[in-house]
């Protein structure tokens, strides 16, 4: 009987470490985000797109959490955004952040790892994008995710406004439609209200987990101007750093072999100077 109270006693120990634990990694993504807003700007600044950013998002931590993560893309198609991050405030009070990358986006980690919050708080992220239009030949066109698939949380709302801030012809009452869900969803639980050079869209049901609100807005030609083949072949090259000193390498190698491993020039027949020893 004292060895299987031992054991019963080791079994309840074990389960005792493990549920806290278990419980603990739950909480750190245990929020609902009430609302999330969005609020962007578009101009020809960037003959391509410049698109500047200002999230505001209300959450609700149920338990203690350090902060939030937000990926802003990195990528647009096949080429770069330039990702630049102008401010992260929590509260009104401006909030410390950390960057990495992963899977093409520039991750924000939010909030101080020293420090647990819990309750209802306010998130805004201001920042910009380049390069986020894509050229088609009849038009012109800005696909966007709102809020990104990339959240495991529940948002209950999800709405965002753009207006178009460029100087050129104008861009009034640009073509917009709306989708929602998981990528490559079709579905549009969602609503569009145009106005001039400016639009705003809104979910219409609360966006579960890996869901995300999707916009197309479709301009007229010549607003914006494509990459010229310089400038794309500029653009690899910078993001393409191991490229750029492996072709320093080899320069550097071949200039190298040029002044010393060639072998000299000869001159007509060569003639040995010396004489046949005696004898021979």
């Amino acid at each position: 009987m004292k060895i299987l109270a031992r054991y019963v006693s080791s079994l309840l120990f074990i389960a005792f470490l493990f549920v806290p634990i278990r419980a603990m990694a739950q909480g750190v993504q245990d929020f609902v985000i009430t609302k999330f807003d969005a609020s962007y700007e578009l101009s020809n600044e960037d003959p391509q797109g410049l698109l500047t950013t200002k999230e505001t998002i209300d959450l609700n931590f149920s338990g203690q959490n350090h902060g939030i993560l937000r990926a802003i893309p990195q990528k647009y198609g096949d080429v770069d955004t330039h990702p630049k991050v102008k401010s992260v405030m929590r509260d009104g009070n401006s909030e410390p952040y950390v960057t990495y990358t992963e899977n093409d986006n520039l991750v924000l980690r939010i909030g101080d790892a020293g420090k647990f919050i819990t309750g209802v708080h306010n998130y805004v992220i201001e920042y910009a994008v380049e390069n986020v239009i894509t050229f088609y030949d009849d038009h012109d066109e800005l696909f966007w995710d709102v809020n990104g698939n990339d959240w495991l949380q529940t948002f209950e709302s999800v709405s965002a406004s753009l207006v178009d801030t460029g100087s050129g012809p104008t861009t009034a009452n640009p073509g917009v439609a709306c989708f929602t869900g998981s990528f490559g969803s079709t579905e549009r639980s969602c609503e569009v209200l145009p106005g001039s050079r400016s639009f705003s869209v809104h979910t219409t049901r609360p966006l579960h987990a890996s869901e995300t609100l999707t916009f197309v807005a479709a301009f007229s030609k010549g607003y914006f101007t494509p990459m010229s083949w310089a400038e794309r072949y500029r653009e690899w090259l910078i993001a393409s750093p191991a490229f750029l000193l492996q072709l320093f390498a080899v320069r550097s190698a071949h200039k190298k072999w040029q002044k010393l491993g060639k072998d000299p020039k000869k001159r007509g027949i060569t003639v040995p100077y010396f004489e046949r020893p005696k004898g021979m």
